[in-house]
């Protein structure tokens, strides 16, 4: 009887609950409590139009269909999150006894974040306007009863440009936040997708400063990008940083620099890798203690973004440990010096951000040659381009140099200036030759000697051709101990001077195949459309001098020259006695010039005068008529 008692007074109180709670548990209930919790969350306004399914077992879920968020923060432009399907989970005894939603996760199926930059808003409206949805969601989220887990499954964010109509689209085919135990710590994993990059994410975050204004997180990050699945399209990062006049959305683009198709080329085999302690807010990212890796390249650092500005600030300083540049300037150069100088010349690559970008290598390989702690600076910004080399060792000497690219019109303005001390001839010749592939620079035997030189040019254009044919300064330079391949002018005019008859019978003179060994070559030249005039170079040797002028034309690589050569015999005092004088001219490349003797001067007789040597000759080059069949004998 007793039990019979309690079971009555088990079963009322069950009943009562029920009856009390039925409310509280309604599909409309949770519905309701949803949408002020997504409210809550947000910062915005949220509103349910689609059905709701509430599932009680095995634990409780509600299913609801087409969240709408809007007003989310002060933005001027128009913002909301558009959501297909949202699964929530939740706490049951707090709803049954207080009606509250203690919410532990959420899932969203395909959400849209849809931001529209308004036509006639300047270009820093979307970039407020993301700082403003950032700062509320922050704000609004530290004050909500947070989930433990969100899981987005095929979502993207959608920025618009109201005055192009262009669009931007990041995809995030999966991410996932938890929290641990302590509220507010985070762990973020998952992949988006942009402009047919992946991008991985995983992160373990801090937020307990993220009410404070202006700091959002704290924590260790790595991202890893590699080529996405999807079709690759073009990298149009800058386009809603533009300076809001109106376009045509189906123009085509002018996009000579490929950011993408470098940066697609450079992960193709491997992803690249960035790892190391962060700091970020609504208006700046920085990470610091950088590891990067790509392939077999590892780097050590920081980068900083920052978004304080009207465009982005994006400085990073990188220290790498070893570089193969022979390696990689096989995979990206062009096969010909076509291709090279058909390269556009831009100055306004970077005038959407502002860049400043340094690395330090502790040893840089190319070919055989090593560069050691070379150190290189990149500024970017609408100004245009700055590249510094400081000064560097490098095949036994140093070298530096600086670039500048400026905006010229519709072209760009190039100067570039540079000094080398003490380098090895021979040896950068064999690093050029082995490290360009099959373009023509560099010799098949390369001078010898050690270079001191400065050069100071300018050329402006829209193409690497266009700029190298409008080349204009100067050059000079002292090779010492050096020798130039082709033919041994020396051993030449020995025999002429042995052999008189040749000269008698009128013979073609062949000149002695070797090199010609010098004590010290003096050179300076000016730059005048694209070609390098040279009015006298002077060579020495124990016993010969040799003077000539020469033109080289830079965009095609070619050579006319024209001097003359005199062999002395042993000197007495100050008096050097001439033995043979004799004229030559050099034509062909750069990379295969043709030497071509005239006819010589025996025993002092005077030898053709060469505009190298005497300003009073007429005619530029050696004679055609004497000379035709020496060039075919070549």
């Amino acid at each position: 009887m007793r039990a019979f008692i309690v079971f009555l007074a088990v079963t009322a109180a069950v009943v009562l609950v029920i009856a009390v709670a039925r409310p509280r548990v309604s599909t409309q209930h949770v519905e309701a409590r949803v949408a002020e919790y997504v409210a809550h969350a947000s910062g915005g306004k949220s509103r349910i139009t689609g059905e709701s399914a509430l599932r009680l077992l095995p634990l409780p879920v509600v299913t609801v269909k087409s969240v709408e968020i809007e007003g989310i923060g002060e933005a001027r432009q128009a913002a909301r999150i558009d959501i297909p399907s949202m699964e929530v989970s939740f706490q049951f005894l707090p709803l049954l006894m207080s009606g509250e939603l203690v919410v532990d996760g959420i899932k969203l199926d395909q959400p849209v974040v849809q931001l529209v930059r308004t036509p006639g808003a300047d270009r820093g409206d979307i970039k407020s306007g993301l700082n403003s949805i950032l700062q509320a969601v922050l704000a609004a989220d530290s004050a909500a009863k947070k989930a433990k887990v969100i899981d987005v499954q095929d979502g993207r964010i959608e920025l618009e440009d109201g005055n192009g109509g262009r669009r931007e689209e990041i995809a995030m085919p999966r991410m996932h936040l938890a929290r641990a135990d302590r509220q507010d710590a985070l762990h973020l994993a998952g992949k988006v997708e942009w402009h047919g990059f992946q991008i991985g994410i995983d992160a373990d975050l801090d937020t307990r400063d993220g009410t404070r204004p202006g700091l959002c997180c704290e924590g260790d990050v790595t991202v890893e990008i590699a080529p996405a699945e999807t079709e690759p399209g073009s990298f149009e990062v800058p386009v809603l940083w533009d300076s809001g006049t109106q376009t045509d959305p189906d123009a085509p683009r002018d996009e000579p620099y490929s950011l993408s198709e470098l940066l697609t080329q450079a992960t193709a085999a491997a992803p690249l890798r960035l790892s190391g302690a962060f700091k970020a807010g609504t208006q700046h990212v920085r990470l610091e203690d950088v590891a990067l890796e790509l392939g077999d390249i590892a780097a050590a650092g920081s980068l900083g973004v920052d978004l304080a500005g009207e465009v982005p600030s994006i400085s990073a300083e990188m220290a790498f440990q070893e570089l193969d540049l022979g390696r990689h300037l096989h995979a990206f150069l062009p096969t010909s010096l076509d291709e090279v100088l058909a390269w556009p010349v831009r100055a306004d690559v970077f005038a959407n951000a502002d860049l400043d970008l340094s690395a330090v290598v502790a040893e840089a390989a190319l070919g055989d040659i090593i560069f050691a702690g070379p150190s290189v600076r990149l500024v970017g910004n609408r100004r245009g381009i700055t590249l510094t080399l400081e000064r560097t060792e490098v095949a036994s000497g140093r070298i530096q140099g600086l670039v500048t690219v400026q905006p010229a019109g519709q072209e760009a303005l190039v100067q570039l200036s540079g000094s080398l001390a003490d380098v090895s001839l021979a040896d950068i010749g064999e690093a050029l030759r082995h490290g360009a592939g099959r373009i023509p620079v560099g010799q098949d035997r390369p001078p010898e000697g050690y270079v001191t030189g400065s050069i100071d040019l300018s050329g402006k254009g829209s193409t690497l051709k266009a700029v190298t044919r409008s080349l204009r300064g100067w050059g000079a330079s002292v090779v010492r101990d050096g020798s130039l391949a082709g033919a041994d002018i020396v051993a030449t005019l020995e025999r002429v001077a042995d052999n008189s008859t040749l000269v008698d019978e009128g013979k073609p003179l062949i000149p002695v195949a070797g090199r010609t060994y010098f004590s010290a070559l003096v050179a300076s030249a000016a730059v005048a459309d694209g070609v390098v005039r040279a009015p006298h170079i002077h060579f020495r040797g124990e016993n010969f001098k040799i003077d000539f002028s020469a033109d080289v034309d830079l965009a095609q690589g070619e050579i006319e020259a024209a001097g003359s050569a005199s062999l002395f015999a042993a000197s007495s005092g100050q008096d050097w006695e001439t033995l043979i004088e004799l004229p030559f001219g050099i034509g062909g490349t750069m990379r295969e010039p043709m030497f071509a003797p005239g006819i010589p001067g025996i025993g002092g007789t005077p030898a053709t005068p060469s505009p190298a040597t005497d300003p009073d000759a007429e005619g530029a080059g050696t004679s055609p008529d004497r000379n035709a069949a020496l060039y075919d004998n070549q």
